[in-house]
């Protein structure tokens, strides 16, 4: 190869040379420009990383006081061992009435999409109390349910239906009252 080009004039050399340095100057280039572009394409995905962290860093105080308050609420459902029906008497007795018609009743609020649940999966638990109320006062009752639902642990009143006397509106004559606590179980498998 290197004879053959010692063969050649030297116009055909310096043609030779050109060409070559062309070639080289040409892969160079696109050599150097895939680079550049690289390195663009880099610099904006870093920008646009910064830019989301910097979202992140902005909402972490945020999110770090609703994941503590998630937490507080998981845990007093945790801890919830009230007994609705003895919570209800206790309070009625305390305002001077009585309560009448006690109907328990418990359900799962848990997906219960899988079939195959593991052992000491929690289950969230609704436990409902329905009962009636006679011959009670709008004081009385709005007393009743206000010191059931500031209690400390999660209770709901769900269902009020009120009958008033034809008489005297301040007299309530029937009141029917559900209220609902809830509570994190243990799943046990029947298995």
């Amino acid at each position: 190869m290197f004879e053959s080009f010692n063969r050649l004039s030297q116009r055909e050399k310096l043609l030779v040379i050109g060409f070559v340095s062309m070639i080289l100057i040409v892969v160079l280039y696109g050599f150097w420009n895939s680079k550049l572009q690289a390195l663009e394409t880099l610099n904006t995905q870093k920008t646009e990383l910064q830019a989301t962290i910097d979202k992140i860093k902005l909402a972490q105080p945020k999110f770090l006081e609703k994941k503590a308050q998630l937490e507080a609420y998981e845990n007093l459902l945790n801890e919830n061992k009230q007994d609705l029906a003895h919570l209800m008497e206790n309070t009625a007795k305390a305002l001077n009435f009585s309560l009448d018609d006690f109907k328990e009743n418990k359900r799962s609020l848990s997906d219960d999409f899988s079939k195959k649940k593991k052992k000491n999966q929690k289950e969230l638990m609704e436990y409902t109390q329905s009962v009636t109320i006679k011959n009670v006062s709008v004081d009385q009752l709005s007393n009743f349910l206000e010191k059931l639902e500031n209690n400390r642990y999660p209770i709901r009143i769900t269902q009020l239906n009120i009958n008033t006397s034809s008489t005297d509106r301040q007299i309530l004559r029937e009141v029917q009252v559900t209220v609902a606590t809830y509570r994190n179980e243990e799943f046990k498998n029947e298995k």
